[in-house]
Parts: structure tokens; C-alpha cells; sequence
């Protein structure tokens, strides 16, 4: 569960990442791990998150992310969602207890160990709330933070890693 929470906090890990230009190149392992899982999908960024390595690519209308560990051990596969793509009793979970907050991102992540489970970046003028979500709407991991307190949605989960 750990593995999968740091690891979906990838999300503006990313965009911090690609902003400074690095080419990573993964281990041959987790090359061939991603091959094997992946084919004929051309990755498209490689990034690495702590101990581990994230290959966003392009897979038919959108992107998709692919985690694996260092010896290419795959983890799970990601991707940013839209509310109306959420099972109905995670919107109606969402809409329920949080009508109050605006929703910043949702983010879907289907793990080899433990299945799917759904993020949520929520905020309003004073707090911000990280969700992790099972398929029912049972709610596994929260985290609140004040507006304003240098918060970075689902990236402040990877520090705790």
C-alpha cells in the first residue's frame, strides 16, 4: 500500500522533473520489464522517483504511467482520470463528504499487488485533502494541509516514502 501511495505521487514529480530537461535512462532491467508488459508502446519520458522509475507514454487517446522498481520488477500502471470516469460510488463518496472542496486532480492507479484503487487532490480557501479511494469509495488515506502551507497535491506522499 505504501509502495502504491509514494508511487502515484509521481504526478507533479513530473512536471518538476521534465521542466529540468534530464534524459534518465533506466536500468536494462527495468527496460526489458517494461518491454515485456508494454509492447508496442514506445515510451515517451522516463523519471525516477526515489528508488524506482515511472515511464509515462502514450497508449491510444491518452497517457498512461508505468511504475517499476529498480531491478524491473513492474508495480502497477496510472494514469489521470476524469470525474465522470470514476466508478459511481467514488463520485458519490466524493460528492458526499466533499461538496465543500473543489477538485484539483484524480488520478486512477491499477497496482499488481493490491488492484485499482483512485487519488483525489481536493482544496478550498483554507485546506487541502489527498484521497486514496478503493473502488467502493472506502477511503484508505487521507492527508489535510492548509492553503498556503507549501503543499504539492499528490507529490508530498513520494516524501514520505
Amino acid at each position: 500500500m505504501i509502495f502504491a501511495t509514494a508511487l502515484s505521487a509521481h504526478c507533479l514529480l513530473i512536471t518538476i522533473a521534465s521542466s529540468s530537461q534530464q534524459k534518465i535512462e533506466p536500468p536494462t532491467a527495468v527496460k526489458y520489464s517494461f518491454t515485456r508488459n508494454f509492447k508496442d508502446v514506445q515510451s515517451s519520458r522516463w523519471i525516477k522517483l526515489l528508488n524506482n522509475y515511472v515511464c509515462t507514454f502514450s497508449e491510444g487517446l491518452g497517457f498512461r504511467d508505468a511504475y517499476f522498481t529498480n531491478n524491473g520488477e513492474f508495480k502497477g500502471v496510472g494514469q489521470f482520470v476524469t470525474f465522470d470516469m470514476l466508478p459511481s460510488i467514488v463520485q458519490n463518496t466524493i460528492n458526499t463528504n466533499y461538496r465543500n472542496l473543489e477538485i484539483l486532480e484524480l488520478y486512477q492507479y491499477d497496482c499488481s499487488e493490491n488492484g485499482f484503487s483512485f487519488y483525489a487532490v481536493l482544496r478550498n480557501e483554507k485546506k487541502e485533502l489527498i484521497l486514496n479511494m478503493t473502488p467502493d469509495g472506502q477511503i484508505v488515506y487521507c492527508k489535510k494541509s492548509k492553503v498556503g502551507s507549501n503543499t504539492n497535491g499528490l507529490s508530498d506522499i513520494a516524501k514520505n516514502f
